[in-house]
């Protein structure tokens, strides 16, 4: 069962400012459930592209709002 700040994490009405700080979280699977939010700022993106996280790496990936240099890097490291 997904915890609290991973529903919170996938909610589309979560704040950025709030992605910006579960993005920081150490479970990995809240994470995982921001790179995934399609209202995640593309600065967190950004950081989240580059995470220790292959699973991660790879939902940020995926997230339209990644910058195109991003979306490369994050794509080189999820292999």
């Amino acid at each position: 069962m997904p915890s609290i700040y991973e529903r919170w994490a996938m909610a589309w009405n979560t704040p950025p400012e709030d992605l910006a700080k579960y993005a920081r979280m150490p479970d990995r699977r809240v994470r995982l459930s921001v790179a995934g939010n399609p209202n995640t700022p593309a600065a967190v993106l950004t950081v989240l592209a580059a995470d220790l996280d292959k699973n991660v790496r790879a939902a940020a990936a995926r997230n339209p709002n990644l910058p195109a240099a991003g979306r490369s890097a994050a794509v080189l490291l999820a292999d």
